[in-house]
C-alpha cells in the first residue's frame, strides 16, 4: 500500500511551491537586434550579452552588402564588426544598452576615418522600423470577382 499525504499537508506544499516560483526574479527580455550593412564590403559580425557580469558570445553572422541579420540576445550586448576578407581586422567595437523595444541599426562607412594606417572603420547608426507593407484594399462593393476556367 502506497502512503498518501493529508489533503492540508498536499495543499500546503503546493501552496508553498507556487510562492516560491513567485519569488524567482523574472529573466531577462530577449529583444531582437536587425543589423543592415550598407557598406560594399562583406562584414561578420559578432555579438556579446553581458548578464550578471558574465559575458556570453554569440556565433559570428556573415553579413554580405545589402543583407540584413536579425540577432536576439538578452541583457546589454557588446557588437564587434569584422572584416570577412581579414577575420582578425576589427572595424567597429561598441556596446548596446538593453531596451524594451526592438532595434534597428545601419552599418555605414565611417567619415571620420583618421587612422594612420588606413584601415576602413565603420559605424553603427540607429535607424526607424521598416515599415509594414500595406494590405490590399477590398474591391469595392457590387463587383463580382469570378475564376478564370
Amino acid at each position: 500500500m502506497t502512503p498518501q499525504l493529508h489533503p492540508t499537508v498536499w495543499k500546503g506544499t503546493l501552496y508553498l511551491a507556487l510562492a516560491a516560483l513567485g519569488l524567482l526574479p523574472v529573466g531577462a527580455r530577449c529583444e531582437s537586434i536587425t543589423i543592415t550593412n550598407t557598406t560594399l564590403a562583406p562584414l561578420v559580425v559578432q555579438m556579446a550579452s553581458v548578464i550578471s557580469n558574465t559575458v556570453r558570445r554569440d556565433r559570428p553572422y556573415p553579413l554580405y552588402p545589402g543583407q540584413t541579420v536579425k540577432i536576439v540576445l538578452p541583457g546589454n550586448k557588446v557588437v564587434n564588426i569584422y572584416d570577412a576578407r581579414i577575420p582578425n581586422r576589427v572595424l567597429y567595437q561598441g556596446r548596446i544598452s538593453s531596451s524594451p523595444e526592438d532595434l534597428f541599426f545601419a552599418v555605414l562607412p565611417d567619415p571620420r576615418n583618421v587612422d594612420p594606417r588606413n584601415i576602413p572603420r565603420v559605424s553603427l547608426q540607429i535607424t526607424p522600423p521598416p515599415k509594414p507593407s500595406p494590405l490590399p484594399s477590398p474591391p469595392p462593393p457590387g463587383l463580382i470577382i469570378t475564376k478564370p476556367r
